[in-house]
Order: C-alpha cells, then structure tokens, then sequence
C-alpha cells in the first residue's frame, strides 16, 4: 500500500497499490521513491524525508498506525503522539496480511484522508503540489484506450501466464497498471490517445518484477 495524502488514485481512494514478491520490496521501494521525486518535481532526498515505510503483518496493531495519547505525569493530560499514518506519503508492505483493524485503519487514512483513535478523529495533512499531481491524473484519465489497444495489454499480460518457465505470471492488476503507465506515456507525449508504442514502452517496467520465472531462473528475471 502506498498512501500519498491527497493524491487521488483511479479507484477514486486516495491509494495506489505495488504488489510484489518479498525479497523485491527494497529495490521496489526505491522505485517507488523515485517516481514520486519525478511526479513532485523534487530531489529523491525531500521524497525520503517524507516517506515513511512499514512491514503490515498480522502483528500490527492499529495504535501502531494511527499513534497512541500517553498519559503526562507532568501536565496531568494525555498527549498525543502520532503514528506512520500521519506521514506525507506511508508505504506499506504485506498489507494482505495485515490483522482486519489494523486494515481498517489503512482504509480509513487511504479513502478519508482522516484517522480515528481514542474517539477522536484527526486529518491527515496534505502534500502542497497536490493539486497539480491530481490535473495531471485527470488529464491521464482523459487518454484515449482503444478497445484493440486494450486487447494487445491483456494479451501480453496472459502470455507471461502461459510462457515456458514462468512460475507466475501477470494478474489483471498488472495489466490494468501497464495501461495506467500507457495512458501516462501517450499524455507526455502529446497525443490523448494511447499507441502500441506507448504499451512497448511501459510494458516491461512495470510487469517485470511481476513475473517470477522457475526456480532456477529466480523471480522477476523473466
């Protein structure tokens, strides 16, 4: 999971989702860092100042997302002290496996843009170049899919399926992201709508780390 306050994503939350096998999610985080630095126009050291990255498995508990108030000796109050989702931009590892309230926390944070904790609800701030990432979303939106140019995607996407020496191969996600980044690729481009030649271009980037070939071969080299 990756929540980047107030950037709207096409499920209509503001999420974005990179699936990917364990050992990868380092090299993959890094990825994910860098685009970002490209989207907000700013150096990869801003981006990793305001990123806060997370492993989600079924020993998180809820307190460690949103934050807890501990009790003050001194002011006689609860202070409180905010957790990762109060970062600028929260990246999550196996959120799948993630206990069901520590999910809903993430859900909340991702389709609210707000936390709820000790019967409180606090607002998440929001990046300050939001609103030109979110023209820039919309105007990918605007992009043009041809119906053939839909089928070439997921063509592609089932022969990695069905290839010899692939142990897995692309889900639907992944080839919902190769025309996301198509859309992306044809708009920087100049055209509004979306080229064989913007799907070649992007298929490899964002599938390889999707496809884990046999054994010996090791996953995302195929």
């Amino acid at each position: 999971m990756i929540r980047a306050t107030g950037i709207e994503s096409n499920g209509g939350a503001d999420e974005d989702i990179a699936i990917d096998t364990p050992a990868m999610s380092a090299a993959v985080i890094g990825d994910i860092i860098d685009a970002l630095a490209g989207v907000l126009s700013c150096s990869r050291e801003v981006i990793e100042l305001a990123v806060m990255t997370l492993v989600a498995g079924g020993h998180l508990l809820p307190s460690d997302l949103t934050g807890v108030s501990v009790y003050s000796q001194a002011t006689g109050s609860f202070d409180f002290h905010p957790g990762p989702l109060f970062a600028n931009i929260v990246i999550a590892d196996e959120v799948n496996r993630a206990n069901p309230k520590a999910q809903s926390a993430m859900l909340e944070a991702m389709g609210e843009g707000q936390i709820s904790v000790d019967g409180h609800t606090r607002g998440l701030r929001q990046i300050r170049s939001i609103e030109r990432v979110r023209d820039i979303r919309a105007a990918c939106r605007r992009v043009t899919l041809a119906p053939e140019m839909a089928s070439y995607i997921v063509a592609l996407s089932a022969a990695t399926r069905d290839a010899q020496g692939v142990r897995f191969g692309v889900s639907p996600r992944g080839s919902l992201n190769v025309a996301a980044m198509a859309h992306a690729r044809a708009l920087m481009q100049g055209r509004d709508f979306v080229m064989a030649d913007d799907v070649r271009s992007v298929v490899v980037p964002v599938l390889a780390h999707r496809v884990c070939a046999g054994i010996d071969a090791g996953c995302g080299s195929a």
